[in-house]
This record gives structure tokens, C-alpha cells and sequence, in this order.
């Protein structure tokens, strides 16, 4: 039987911000959210065992490579964008 504790946590609000964000984008509550990436970093201990825990860890796992894309998207822009910087650079030597 698993036994739960009830702690208060003081957060910065710029991580209370991000984390709220993550679990209305997930559909998951902010305290499950928050067991989720404390258990995930504590190397999962805690094995739920139920299929709404498989679900939850799907949709977790979902919202975490759609993070990844977005991330990816946004260095092949900024990637973009310095070879774009780079090339005007060389035009204008060559010019030059």
C-alpha cells in the first residue's frame, strides 16, 4: 500500500510558471506532474502499476518529444539564420 506525504514547496515563480504551462499543455495536474519529474529524476522508484499511470506516462513521454521538436525547430532557425549571416559575410569580402 502506498503512502503518501503531503510536503509545501517553495518554488521561483518563473518554475511554477513553466511547470503550470507543461501540465495545462498535458492535461495533467500540477502535483502530478510534479511526481512525475521528481520520480523520474529519483530514477523511478514509484511504479504507479496502473493503466492510467501507463497513460499518464505516454501523454508525460508525448508532451516531452513534441519539447524536443520545438527545441530542434528552433536551432535549425537559429542555425539557418547564422549560415544566412555568414554568407552575406563572405559576399561582402568578396566584394570587397
Amino acid at each position: 500500500m502506498a503512502v503518501d506525504v503531503r510536503i509545501t514547496l517553495r518554488l521561483p515563480l518563473a518554475v511554477h510558471t513553466a511547470l503550470k504551462k507543461e501540465s495545462e499543455e498535458t492535461n495533467t495536474s500540477l502535483n502530478q506532474l510534479i511526481v512525475d519529474l521528481l520520480n523520474q529524476a529519483a530514477g523511478s522508484p514509484y511504479r504507479g502499476g496502473t493503466e492510467a499511470s501507463v497513460a499518464d506516462r505516454v501523454d508525460l513521454l508525448e508532451s516531452e518529444v513534441e519539447a524536443l521538436r520545438a527545441q530542434l525547430r528552433d536551432n535549425i532557425s537559429r542555425l539557418d539564420q547564422t549560415m544566412t549571416d555568414f554568407e552575406k559575410r563572405i559576399q561582402s569580402l568578396e566584394v570587397a
